[in-house]
């Protein structure tokens, strides 16, 4: 018997700063490659739209959980926020990868 199917497994990167996050749904809509939004991506722009933060890689046209609160890394980010970006998104503090203590 031949099996022809497997299951790949990715590993998203991590973009939390602290455990604390509030996300909601919504639904993933416009033009991004391979039809996918990915993980960490600012939606739906890196610029003064942004309403959120993408949690998981997710297919246009389906549910999208979205990071409206929190704190995260920006350099773990696929794009840095810009300064508008991060004008819109109020409840999202960006942090750099310094380690504690500023070593």
């Amino acid at each position: 018997m031949k099996i022809s199917d497997k299951t790949v497994y990715t590993v998203e990167q991590n973009i939390f700063k602290s455990a604390h996050h509030v996300a909601f749904t919504d639904t993933a809509e416009g033009t991004w490659p391979d039809n996918v939004v990915p993980h960490g991506a600012i939606y739906p722009a890196n610029d003064l739209t942004a309403r959120g933060v993408v949690y998981h890689d997710t297919e246009v046209g389906q549910p999208l959980t979205l990071i409206v609160e929190g704190h995260l890394l920006a350099p773990a980010l696929p794009a840095e926020p810009t300064a508008a970006a991060q004008g819109a998104l109020k409840q999202i503090s960006f942090y750099d990868l310094t380690p504690v203590g500023g070593e």
